[in-house]
């Protein structure tokens, strides 16, 4: 007896898709379901954060596999792509008149699919060789394949996916219908060294809702104080709102206690970063708050600047966001050039791509142009929600701080919520934390670290500070043998 294949959402409720499959997105589906081995898992519209291939395939020993399927009669509209300007466009012509079909663009859409999954989200893929062992096919159902490569060309020879065609594949009717297993999936049958349970693993935990843990499926609420769950409920319905506190006050656990409050409500919310290495830590609070994964559906995280290249994605200025970074002064285009370009091209998001709130957390490193495109990316004609979590005496990379007199421009009005006790910290520590702020730091607000007491009480008589001097080669040794010292 054959093992049951892998299909989520399970094929019986695909009438359920909050997106219903497209006549050519079901062709694609039913090809893969009768062709493929059943080994290889098949995963429908992943929200793959927020950015929604219509099929990822994905074998824990072969390969990962991602497609973008076009339903594009290619003889009931003229499509040409004009040869001038420095990057190629994809243009329509019907009934006399010229638009842009750029956002539909399925090169640019696979590109991006790869490129995140490959930095983003298979942080244990190999560098360099691990971008191979992700294959993108676009499917044009309803049309040859040697139409719909004529048509790609400038595309793939722009992008490079030319110079490999095995791993960018461009399917059409009569490759479905009579071309061999390979021509679909070229990794179908043979092993791939890149390819581990572990990096099937990282991938999966962005296609479908995970399995938690105990800890994770205890109730965020009950870490809570009534001060953090009351900036989660926002009972006042203040629109734009913003939280300081120091280090382990809870910041982040309002923050993703807000997104799922919303996301429960059915809002779409955009969590923004700094660094990356946070968005997970912030989607599974969320998911502890709501004790539902199906929140992680609604809420898309992104560290600031690969969020600038999603919106670049989303309004059809891909091939700007590339000229940006041919310029050899990346440090100008990070610092000023990239959030004045994204300001204009958020302009153009359609209502589908915009969000009802958005959440920043590490605000201290934000500039104000990167906010006022974030701010921008709200429902146009609705009433957003914003919120922004900061602690200036962790702005580490220098940001000059938004004055006050330029907060009310921003949409921020009256003062700051507070936090001021911080829970990674024991009484000591929190004094010495104190101390140093006073000393070195005091004009960095007048907020300081608090010990929590009564709801954790340590005795500052019984901690022991030691500081040990070392070079990075003995640490561990010298970590060792302060624990068998306590």
């Amino acid at each position: 007896m054959s093992a049951k294949r892998v299909v989520s959402p399970p094929l019986e409720d695909l009438a359920k898709l909050r997106t219903p499959l497209t006549p050519g997105e079901r062709k694609v589906l039913d090809h893969f379901v009768r062709v493929l081995p059943t080994d290889w898992e098949l995963y429908l519209q992943p929200h793959l954060n927020g950015l929604r291939p219509d099929i990822v395939l994905l074998h824990p020993k072969k390969g990962i596999a991602v497609y973008e399927i076009k339903d594009w009669d290619l003889s009931a509209m003229d499509y040409f792509v004009p040869r001038e300007g420095r990057a190629p466009v994809l243009m329509a012509r019907r009934n006399g008149k010229t638009f842009s079909v750029e956002k539909q663009n399925p090169i640019t859409k696979v590109r991006a699919y790869r490129e995140e999954i490959y930095k983003l989200y298979c942080p244990r893929l190999p560098t360099g060789s691990g971008f191979g062992a992700i294959v993108t096919g676009v499917v044009f159902p309803f049309a040859e394949a040697a139409d719909a490569e004529t048509l790609l060309r400038p595309f793939r020879e722009h992008y490079g996916h030319a110079n490999y065609p095995r791993l960018n594949l461009v399917i059409g009717a009569d490759t479905l219908e009579n071309g061999p297993l390979w021509a679909v999936l070229p990794s179908a049958n043979k092993p791939d060294p890149r390819i581990s349970d572990e990096v099937a693993a990282d991938l999966r935990h962005w296609l479908v809702e995970p399995e938690f843990s105990a800890e994770q499926r205890r109730p965020l609420q009950i870490e809570m104080t009534p001060r953090q769950r009351k900036i989660c409920l926002n009972t006042s319905n203040t629109a734009f709102r913003r939280v300081r506190g120091p280090a382990g006050s809870g910041k982040s656990l309002v923050l993703a206690g807000r997104a799922a409050q919303l996301a429960m409500e059915g809002k779409r919310v955009l969590i923004v970063t700094f660094n990356i290495t946070l968005i997970n830590y912030l989607l599974d609070l969320a998911v502890r708050y709501a004790r539902n994964g199906k929140v992680r559906g609604q809420i898309d995280a992104l560290n600031f600047h690969y969020w600038c290249k999603r919106v670049a994605l989303q309004t059809g200025h891909i091939s700007d966001y590339d000229a940006l970074w041919s310029d050899d002064d990346h440090g100008t285009v990070i610092d000023s050039a990239l959030s004045e370009s994204v300001n204009r091209w958020v302009e153009d998001l359609d209502d589908s791509g915009r969000w009802d709130a958005v959440l920043v957390d590490e605000g201290q490193d934000f500039e104000l142009g990167w906010w006022t495109a974030l701010r921008k990316a709200l429902r146009r004609g609705g009433r957003g929600e914003a919120l922004l979590c900061a602690d200036r005496c962790q702005n580490v990379y220098g940001i000059a701080p938004w004055t006050e007199e330029q907060m009310p421009g921003a949409g921020f009005h009256g003062k700051w919520l507070t936090l001021d006790a911080s829970y990674r910290m024991p009484t000591a520590l929190c004094g010495l934390a104190k101390h140093f702020l006073d000393a070195f730091m005091p004009e960095v607000d007048d907020l300081r670290p608090n010990h929590p007491q009564p709801e954790l009480n340590l005795d500052a008589d019984r901690s022991d500070l030691k500081w040990l001097q070392t070079d990075e080669s003995s640490a561990a040794n010298a970590c060792v043998e302060a624990l068998i010292e306590i």
